[in-house]
């Protein structure tokens, strides 16, 4: 019965490895990978990858912070952009994640996009989801 027991022990911790990464966050609502910035731990600066910078890197600071808003997640990305409206890259600065093997958009389905910005100015955000392949645009909203 104890060796029974640890075989399927090891059967889940097999099956939430492999299934979507359930174990760093669920099997459908994540669709963004390292969605907490928190893959290095609290460690700070923490380790954003698969993240990456959208826009030239000489326009745009990224660091990860230990002043977040929110309770469970302690770490905070802080974007510092260092261009204005006139001198950064067409198509702007900013940050892109691909998700776990791609993120699976659907057409005709809602996807609901949730975070948190504090700004000492106005600002200009825009969120899309981009095909992987030819980097067109499947939806955006531009948020201000």
């Amino acid at each position: 019965m104890r060796g029974w027991r640890v075989d399927i022990y090891v059967v889940v911790t097999k099956c939430c490895k492999e299934i979507n990464h359930a174990g760093a966050g669920g099997l459908w609502a994540e669709l963004v990978s390292n969605r907490g910035f928190e893959a290095g731990g609290t460690q700070v600066p923490s380790n954003i990858k698969p993240w990456s910078i959208v826009g030239k890197e000489s326009s745009i600071l990224v660091q990860t912070e230990l002043n977040s808003c929110f309770e469970r997640n302690k770490v905070a990305l802080k974007m510092d952009v260092l261009c204005h409206n006139n001198t950064c890259p067409f198509g702007g600065v900013g940050i892109s994640n691909p998700g776990y093997w791609g993120m699976n958009i659907e057409q005709g389905k809602k996807y609901k996009v949730v975070f948190h910005v504090r700004s000492e100015g106005t600002i200009n955000i825009t969120v899309s989801f981009k095909d992987a392949q030819g980097g067109g645009i499947l939806a955006s909203s531009n948020i201000q």
